[in-house]
């Protein structure tokens, strides 16, 4: 997994004046088993996104995170798919 995180805040009107950290880039990539040796390989990820504080910035991390691990399960459940 790779996160990348502007440190300066950002103000401006989305941020309602408050300010927040530009997320860069938040990345998952991995393989699924497609059955009979054969592997596909996927990526889920975030770009150019603003978090509040920290505590959103790990949401959005959560959020990539999930999505590969529904990706890995709907891929178990369907081995030869």
């Amino acid at each position: 997994m790779e996160a990348a995180v502007r440190r300066a805040p950002l103000t401006g009107p989305r941020s309602g004046g408050r300010p927040q950290l530009a997320v860069g880039g938040e990345t998952v990539a991995g393989y699924l088993d497609a059955g009979n040796g054969r592997l596909h390989a996927f990526f889920a990820g975030v770009d150019n996104t603003r978090a509040a504080d920290v505590d959103d910035f790990l949401e959005v991390v959560d959020d990539v995170t999930n999505v590969a691990a529904l990706l890995q399960q709907q891929a178990a459940r369907h081995p030869h798919h």
